[in-house]
C-alpha cells in the first residue's frame, strides 16, 4: 500500500470530490451484471465537506423510492453529467465497498435507501 502526505491526500479528494460535483447533482447508481439500472440514488451538492485527515465523507444520500428492480452487481459514482467517475464493489457482506442487506436482489417499484456512511480515504 502507498501512503502519502495527509495535505496531498486531502488536494486528490478534492479533485474528486470536484468531478463528482460537476454539473450539479452526481448520483450513486446500481447495477446488473448487464449493466442494466438497478437503482438511482441522487448525491447531495456538494457531494460531501472538505475533505479532512485523508477522508471524504459524504453528505446525505437520497432514496429512489421506485427502484427498477435487478439483482446488484455493481455501483458506480457518476457526476452531473452521468459520466462516471469510479465503480465499487457491491455484496451482502462489509469484504464489499457497499454492503447490501439482506441481499443484493432489489424488488421493482422498492425504495432503496443508503443508510451508514460513504467514506473515501487516502492513505
Amino acid at each position: 500500500m502507498v501512503t502519502v502526505r495527509t495535505t496531498v491526500a486531502n488536494t486528490m479528494l478534492s479533485a474528486f470530490q470536484a468531478r463528482l460535483d460537476t454539473a450539479g447533482t452526481g448520483k450513486l447508481v446500481l447495477y446488473a451484471a448487464d449493466d442494466l439500472t438497478v437503482a438511482t440514488l441522487v448525491l447531495s451538492s456538494p457531494c460531501a465537506g472538505a475533505p479532512a485527515d485523508g477522508t471524504l465523507a459524504f453528505s446525505s444520500i437520497t432514496d429512489d423510492d421506485s427502484a427498477s428492480g435487478g439483482t446488484v452487481s455493481y455501483a458506480s459514482l457518476l457526476d452531473g453529467n452521468d459520466v462516471e467517475v469510479t465503480r465499487l464493489t457491491v455484496g451482502d457482506s462489509a469484504s464489499y465497498d457497499i454492503e447490501i442487506s439482506p441481499n443484493t436482489t432489489v424488488q421493482s417499484g422498492a425504495t432503496v435507501s443508503f443508510t451508514g456512511t460513504l467514506t473515501f480515504q487516502i492513505q
